[in-house]
């Protein structure tokens, strides 16, 4: 079955759904885990260095995500399975960023 216009609509528009939830998780992820985890370890001139690199680090990861869930949805649109796909791929960022919430209000 051909892929209706409508679908690849839904399909990219959850793509950039997926794109943001993972941008903000970079950030959160900066945020909670190295700047609190690290707070009271090191020095403020490491604490700087290394929440600077890790928002290189996280960003990295975070763009290989981005063309790795593209063309992951694209293909669930093809053979028919794209809301299940939307929901594999959504699932684990939404727990990380509740991993990385409860992170923060444990520390």
């Amino acid at each position: 079955m051909k892929p209706r216009f409508q679908d690849w609509i839904l399909a990219y528009a959850g793509w950039i759904v997926l794109f943001l939830l993972g941008l903000w998780l970079v950030f959160l992820l900066q945020r909670n885990i190295v700047e609190d985890l690290f707070f009271n370890r090191v020095n403020p001139w490491q604490l700087r260095g290394l929440g600077q690199w890790s928002v290189y680090v996280f960003g990295a990861i975070w763009l290989v995500y981005v063309f790795l869930i593209e063309g992951y949805l694209r293909q669930g649109l093809l053979q028919g399975n794209l809301y299940r796909r939307l929901v594999k791929a959504g699932v684990p960022l939404l727990a990380l960023i509740g991993l990385s919430w409860l992170v923060n209000l444990l520390t």
